[in-house]
């Protein structure tokens, strides 16, 4: 009886416990102001890539992979932030076919060997907004990116591409390539 007993009232505060009130939840943490797409003109880089294939889950493996072949292959000091350029949307291609590369800015002559290359990329006029925040997020602000060029007659001319700025936030810069398409001639 007195095991019944001890069941029952266990089950009982099991019972009631389970009725409490959880814990309120912490209000939302208030969003960060939103940053402001604009364009401005970039200068060409030269470079040394990393060509990747797959998920986009390998950033872990390939940023301190060009890393130790930057600095301890060809003991060149990289002239500026990591970046990834994204040759297929996500959203069509399947993840196998995710085509991209991340890479680094070096100096002009720079020689690389495969699977690295290194390569030229051009300069122009890019559509830009600087996000704060995880990296892991920062990708968020792609579609904002597009339709602000899309709605100010732009068109993409490239891939898009975003340099990891770091700081304390840690900060992306996401760059889409864009022109004005040359007017019609009657």
């Amino acid at each position: 009886m007195i095991k019944i007993g001890a069941i029952a009232l266990l089950l009982m505060c099991a019972h009631l416990a389970a009725e409490e009130p959880a814990e309120p939840a912490p209000p939302p943490a208030e969003p960060a102001a939103p940053a402001e797409v604009s364009a401005k003109q970039v200068d060409s880089l030269c470079v040394v890539v990393l060509p990747m294939k797959g998920s986009y889950a390998q950033h872990e493996s390939a940023i301190p992979q060009l890393m130790t072949y930057l600095t301890e292959t060809l003991m060149v000091a990289p002239l500026g932030p990591p970046f990834g350029r994204y040759f297929n949307n996500p959203m069509e291609a399947a993840e196998a076919d995710l085509e991209w590369e991340i890479g680094m800015e070096v100096a002009p002559g720079t020689v690389a060997e495969a699977p690295f290359e290194a390569k030229t990329l051009p300069g122009g006029e890019v559509a830009f907004i600087v996000v704060r925040g995880p990296y892991e997020t920062a990708g968020n602000a792609w579609p904002g990116v597009y339709m602000w060029a899309m709605t100010r007659g732009y068109t993409p001319t490239g891939p898009p591409m975003e340099l990891w700025l770091g700081g304390e936030g840690p900060e992306t810069e996401l760059r889409l390539p864009i022109a004005k398409p040359a007017p019609a001639t009657p």
